[in-house]
């Protein structure tokens, strides 16, 4: 891998980097070395899918295998179940044919017993009506001591005949054990050695899983070589493609380089440079977003917040200072002053809306026009710049690209514009939560100096007459500031 990338970075450096241009031969002797070794690549590449192939059908028979070997192992722990239950029957059977021998002595010997009892009862009569009693009672009574203890000895044979007769009746029905005991041994025999099949299977299943993971590790690494390669084949494309534009300019350009070729050359780096810019404008403006939102979530949000919790305590607080010192006062004003502004307000508000109407009318068309135009002068200068040989192919991109440098003051002082309004409207809520720069202070008339006091003179006392004047009053000497406030006092 490392053989295809250096020589790729190298051809790549040497088309951006505008050297000097070698030998032709030289590099159709490092594209065709890139070739051969893409080629190889792909060999290696489709070895490996057939070795993961083999290994996966591999896999799929041991596990068939092992399903096999389970479902065996299942069957025979049953059968094996099964024996263990019917184990015990040949010695009961043993010990219930015992029982059954001693069982018909028992009768016999009950029998025999019952017929020297009734002999013995016909004698005892036979011997009453002789009048002999006296000699056999005692004989009676050994007898009858005898019968009972024979009795006695009958009841217990029964009730071990009854147990045993159970029991027998128990095995009877498992009673395959003397047939079943070498099977069982087989049984074992094979469980063992399925056993040991077993863990061997085990242990072959885990190397192979582990050889599997190991194949998969290999097949991920060689799609991730295979997408190189397919990366490494298009901008080898792209090398080869710029190669052969150098080789004609090269054959061409038989003179050297004027100005106007310099000119052109430089203007192809510079354009170059631009869409790169224009490109990667994505991934700086998701970087900007990104640093944004954390410098917002670390600096500005818990401010924001304390802000935002400051300003509700305080208009709560005008709200209360309101509710208990200005609304019985504020309120009735401001109902009065609804009721005398509202006939203004629907003679006027219907003149005002009909001119709102007709300036979005307006700014709307203006809008419609400005877009028009900006679209119609894009398409000239896209045009005009595509007359131009040199600047056909980056037409769109050099119009795009002034139009954002142009677009940057507009944008910046439409900012300083929105800033200053939001700055102005937060300053005007300020001034009226805090009652109006605290209850008005602004607004007060400066104060008028008063005229100094001049003090009238005494009139000269003249003799009266017919024609008298009428007294004088105290009005002429008092300033008008006076006046004023005695008005004021009224």
């Amino acid at each position: 891998m490392v053989n295809v990338i250096v020589p790729l970075l190298s051809v790549a450096a040497f088309v951006l980097a505008d050297k000097d241009i070698p030998s032709c031969a030289a590099q159709d002797a490092k594209v065709l070395q890139l070739s051969k070794d893409i080629e190889a690549l792909k060999l290696q590449n489709q070895v490996d899918l057939t070795k993961f192939e083999q290994e996966s059908s591999t896999v799929v028979t041991l596990r068939s295998e092992l399903e096999t070997i389970q479902s065996e192992k299942v069957l025979l722990l049953a059968s094996v179940a099964q024996l263990k239950e019917a184990d015990k029957t040949n010695e009961l059977q043993i010990e219930l044919d015992s029982l059954n021998s001693r069982l018909t002595k028992a009768n016999e010997e009950l029998t025999s017993l019952q017929a020297e009892k009734e002999k013995l009862v016909a004698t005892l009569e036979e011997l009453k009506q002789a009048d002999k009693s006296s000699e056999l009672e005692a004989q009676v009574d050994t007898l009858k001591t005898k019968l009972s203890a024979v009795e006695k000895d009958y009841s217990t044979v029964e009730a071990e005949k009854v147990l045993l007769t159970a029991t027998v009746a128990q095995l009877k029905e498992a009673d395959k054990t003397n047939e079943l005991t070498a099977k069982v041994d087989t049984l074992e025999q094979d469980k063992q050695a399925l056993h040991d099949k077993l863990e061997k299977s085990k242990d072959t299943n885990s190397a192979h899983q582990r050889r599997i993971d190991v194949l998969q590790e290999e097949l991920s690494a060689s799609k991730k070589s295979l997408a190189q390669v397919t990366v490494l084949k298009s901008q080898l494309k792209e090398a080869e493609k710029k190669i052969s534009s150098l080789h004609d300019d090269l054959k061409r350009s038989h003179d050297e380089m004027s100005l106007q070729k310099l000119i052109s050359k430089y203007y192809d780096h510079i354009v170059d440079a631009t869409t790169a810019a224009y490109d990667s404008s994505s991934l700086y403006l998701e970087i900007a977003t990104v640093n944004s939102i954390d410098f917002y979530q670390v600096n500005i949000q818990p401010w924001t917040a304390q802000a935002s919790e400051h300003l509700d305590k305080s208009v709560q607080t005008v709200q209360e200072l309101y509710a208990t010192h200005a609304a019985a006062t504020v309120d009735p004003l401001l109902a009065q002053l609804k009721v005398q502004t509202q006939p203004i307000l629907d003679v006027y508000v219907p003149v005002a809306e009909q001119h709102v109407e007709k300036a979005k009318e307006e700014a709307l068309k203006l809008a419609h026009r400005l877009d028009s135009s900006f679209k119609q002068g894009r398409k000239v200068a896209i045009v005009k710049l595509k007359t131009i040989p040199q600047l056909a192919p980056y037409a769109t991109k050099i119009v795009d690209c002034i139009l954002f440098l142009a677009a940057i003051p507009i944008v910046i002082a439409l900012f300083r514009i929105a800033v200053s309004i939001v700055l102005s409207v937060l300053y005007m809520a300020l001034y009226l939560v805090t009652c109006c720069g605290c209850c008005g202070l602004a607004g007060r008339k400066a104060k008028s100096p008063r005229a100094p006091q001049v003090s009238n003179p005494k009139p000269v006392a003249a003799k009266p007459t017919k024609a008298a004047a009428p007294p004088a009053t105290n009005q002429a000497a008092t300033p008008p500031s006076k006046k004023k406030k005695g008005k004021k006092a009224q």
